[in-house]
């Protein structure tokens, strides 16, 4: 059973720290980045607080995101800059996303999947109806 998706205050600071921890721990990012408490508090701060940008939680999962403008279009979209979930929730947050990005009037909705999951492609395509955008790619540039 997936807990109930709040939207994230202050007080869930603390809380997204520990998931994010978890994520970093099982990221790709691990190897090359360290993790920063201080700037998951920061960050989680602006997506809290400023407008147009938003965290869905719930006790093992979040997702935060925002709306920002394509560039090409007038059209908006909201964009997901990180989620990690727990408790199951995961697609659950992404749908409650959905929801916010529509009230938001963005035009569609972008998630990533830094995993490389090929479990969660395959649910976002058959369940959620979503079309792959492309390929994310990183190089170290530190030296």
């Amino acid at each position: 059973m997936v807990s109930v998706i709040r939207y994230a205050t202050r007080n869930d600071i603390p809380a997204l720290i520990a998931l994010a921890r978890q994520e970093h721990a099982q990221s790709t990012w691990a190897q090359a980045l360290p993790f920063d408490a201080r700037a998951v508090e920061a960050t989680a701060l602006q997506f809290i607080e400023q407008p147009g940008r938003t965290v869905l939680m719930t006790d093992g999962g979040y997702l935060a995101g925002l709306v920002q403008p394509l560039g090409f279009t007038a059209a908006t979209a909201a964009m997901e800059w990180a989620w990690f979930a727990v408790d199951g929730s995961g697609l659950a947050l992404a749908a409650r996303f959905e929801t916010w990005g529509r009230r938001m009037g963005a035009a569609l909705v972008v998630l990533h999947n830094y995993s490389s999951d090929a479990r969660l492609a395959r649910v976002l395509a058959d369940r959620r109806h979503y079309q792959r955008a492309g390929d994310a790619w990183t190089r170290d540039i530190r030296s």
